[in-house]
């Protein structure tokens, strides 16, 4: 009864999914059905007591539930975002047998991104750091089958990199440099310096602690390896200047440096480059107006499939518009937003409205249908596809890493290699 309901779900026969649903419930009160629609409601709760109420009725029923840690992580979420910061920490403690590190961190990092430092959250934070080392000393959770013993190490140790990470950003901000340095040093080994942001702290925890030179020798890693931002790139070249090196020299000097990391992507993504035809289409845009594929033959054409739902779409849409404003001047290059897999009534209006809102300088064609996500057999979004002039996919990129600067350097490494 529960598959049978599941399938006429997913075909939208909303009577037999109900006929199907009342039965598996009367039936099969415990079943993954019941607690799936126990677990959308209470994502769905705004009354953040209510919510609460659902949480502790649900863990009262479905005790052993997989869903139970990913609610708790909502309702963390949801309290943090009100800066309810006791309510999310007291609700932590009250369930020992489901808090972890991640959790203590979540509220942690939230209060130091909202700039709510105190003893509060370093404690908070402090926790997170004690729990991840014992989870990688001991791991509770069980190991993923696709996971080997070595990759579920790593795993565990850049979750502790990651709370460390926290954790010494709170004490830098709260004067504590050396034991922030510490923290964020030991952050940066454990995720093998591959994290931008994380290196970036520890640079900062750095030039906090007046080690400048140091900081310079350890930026220089970061982008010959290429793993920083902007704001490390500008740094190092403060630095550099100011630890004796002229401004004359500086632009050779950072052609050095950048070289080996531009050709470690080079090399990466020739790897990667594939060469098939790519489905034609025609879609309305905003404005009502036909956009077809052929209307841009002899151009490199960059497609990305997105909705106004999808959390990392709207994360990587910065990155995006820096990518678009990059290249708005040159003719032979297009960038076209297919909307898509939409759940509203009216698509169109309802893409505008997010576009006008964020004011993003994006052409919008709608894929009502989802005819042309299919087509194109996306297998999640965000999904983009850059296409040569000659119509062929040359390169496809799924889901958002977070990282602007590494998003715009890929997209714009692409087109250079396909144009």
């Amino acid at each position: 009864m529960e598959f049978l309901a599941g399938f006429y779900g997913r075909l939208g026969n909303r009577e037999k999914y109900n006929k199907y649903k009342e039965l598996c419930i009367k039936k099969f009160p415990n079943s993954k059905l019941v607690q799936n629609d126990e677990f959308t409601a209470f994502r769905m709760e705004k009354n953040l007591k209510v919510k609460e109420a659902k949480l502790n009725d649900f863990i009262e029923k479905f005790p052993q539930s997989k869903l139970i840690t990913n609610m708790f992580y909502i309702l963390i979420n949801d309290l943090s975002k009100k800066k309810e910061y006791l309510k999310a920490e007291n609700l932590i403690k009250s369930y020992p047998k489901y808090a972890d590190a991640e959790m203590y961190n979540s509220v942690a990092w939230s209060m130091y991104t909202s700039g709510a430092i105190s003893p509060m959250a370093i404690n908070l934070a402090a926790t997170g750091v004690k729990l991840a080392r014992e989870e990688v000393k001991a791991p509770k959770t069980e190991k993923p089958v696709y996971l080997t013993d070595k990759q579920w190490k790593e795993s565990k140790e850049r979750s502790l990199g990651y709370v460390l990470d926290t954790y010494g950003s709170l004490l830098r901000k709260s004067g504590e440099n050396e034991k922030a340095l510490s923290a964020c040093k030991e952050a940066v080994s454990l995720t093998k310096e591959k994290q931008s942001d994380l290196n970036e702290n520890y640079i900062e925890c750095l030039l906090s602690s007046g080690y400048k030179e140091q900081a310079k020798k350890s930026l220089e890693k970061f982008v010959s390896s290429g793993n920083y931002n902007q704001k490390m790139k500008d740094e190092l070249k403060s630095l550099f200047v100011e630890l004796g090196g002229s401004k004359k020299e500086l632009t050779g000097y950072m052609q050095k440096i950048e070289g080996a990391a531009k050709s470690k992507l080079v090399e990466k993504i020739k790897k990667e480059l594939t060469e098939s035809p790519a489905p034609k289409f025609t879609l309305s845009d905003l404005k009502g107006k036909n956009v077809s594929l052929d209307d841009f033959k002899g151009k490199t054409v960059i497609l990305d499939f997105w909705a106004t739902w999808c959390g990392p779409c709207k994360k990587s849409f910065p990155a995006m518009k820096m990518a678009v404003e990059k290249f708005k001047n040159n003719p032979n290059v297009k960038f076209l937003f297919v909307n898509t897999w939409e759940r509203v009534k009216d698509k169109k209006q309802n893409a505008a409205d997010f576009i006008k809102k964020n004011n993003y300088p994006f052409e919008v064609l709608i894929d009502k249908e989802n005819k042309v996500v299919a087509d194109y057999n996306v297998p999640g979004i965000p999904t983009k596809f850059i296409i040569d002039k000659n119509g062929n996919i040359r390169f496809k990129s799924v889901g958002f890493s977070g990282k602007d600067d590494e998003l715009v350097e890929e997209l714009s490494t692409v087109i250079a290699l396909v144009k």
